[in-house]
Order: structure tokens, then sequence, then C-alpha cells
């Protein structure tokens, strides 16, 4: 999206895992595939120079893969 990269060679993997209660142990987690930016806005709420500004970033997914079990990726 920055200076033009916003084709597939740039677009990113990620992963969300899902942790039990004692948030060491994992359950399960959602994969993540051909992830991109299609979006940057700044938060319009007041900012005082105290605060750091907040930016929201929309992206796209092209392919999703859901794991359950303990050793999710």
């Amino acid at each position: 999206m920055i200076k033009g990269n916003s084709g597939d060679a740039n677009e990113k993997t990620g992963s969300l895992v899902f942790l039990a209660p004692d948030l060491k142990t994992p359950f399960g987690s959602i994969n993540f595939y051909n992830l991109g930016i299609f979006r940057l806005s700044l938060d319009s709420s007041d900012v005082t120079i105290d605060q750091v500004q907040h930016v929201t970033a929309e992206l796209y997914c092209e392919r999703m893969e859901f794991q359950l079990g303990s050793n999710p990726a």
C-alpha cells in the first residue's frame, strides 16, 4: 500500500491463537493467508500532545483455516 507495495508478493500470513484460561495453553487457532492492508485511517477523536495518535488498518484475507487442538500453528 505504501509506495505501491500492494501486490501479491507483499501479502502476509498470520494467526490468531486461542488460549485456555491459564493464558498459556493453546487450544485452537485461525491461520490467515494472503493478508493485506486496503485502508489506513487516523482516529478522528481529539488528541492532545500527551496522547498517542491511533490508526485503524483495514485488512483483507483471501483464505483462513481453523485448527482445533493443543498444537495450533
